[in-house]
């Protein structure tokens, strides 16, 4: 098994990058066609010629705006993939907390989390695109109106236990 360092640092907008990986190796058996995007380390004459002269590859580069039609790997998996290597390379250093009531504690932090980081109006527009237009009375803070229900109103449900 090839154990090839890899050392990975990147942010949302990085590719990754596996140098000194005996994958991409000449091939006599058919042409080579890379499709990059216009990163600017794409364009580094010391990555194509690296790509054309040792690898065989040919080397074009998609027009800007068309990286969804010209790769569907960048569109359909390569988020969700650098997603998941930032978070094993995370839980790396910072593992798991080991009894019960602390991974409910982080869970019930991740959650809270993940709902703060969403708008209401992203919550709403979600609802509009889906066609759920809510109508109604509203008032001043664009909130739906609700009548006010005095205690007398309030329909008392009694339980009548059948145990002796």
């Amino acid at each position: 098994m090839d154990q090839t360092a890899i050392n990975i640092d990147m942010n949302g907008k990085t590719t990754i990058d596996f140098v000194g990986t005996p994958i991409w190796k000449p091939s006599v058996k058919s042409c080579r066609l890379l499709l990059l995007d216009s990163l600017k380390v794409h364009k580094m004459t010391s990555v194509r010629s690296m790509l054309e002269e040792k690898c065989c590859t040919q080397v074009e580069f998609v027009p800007p705006g068309t990286t969804g039609l010209a790769q569907p790997m960048n569109v359909a998996a390569m988020k969700p993939f650098k997603d998941y290597v930032r978070y094993l390379a995370y839980h790396i250093d910072h593992d798991f907390p080991q009894k019960l009531h602390e991974k409910r504690v982080l869970i019930s932090r991740f959650v809270a989390e993940a709902w703060d980081s969403f708008s209401a109006a992203t919550i709403c527009r979600g609802f509009a695109k889906c066609g759920i237009l809510p109508r109604g009375p509203r008032d001043e803070h664009d909130c739906f109106r609700v009548p006010e229900v005095v205690d007398e109103e309030v329909p008392v449900k009694r339980i009548v236990s059948t145990t002796n």
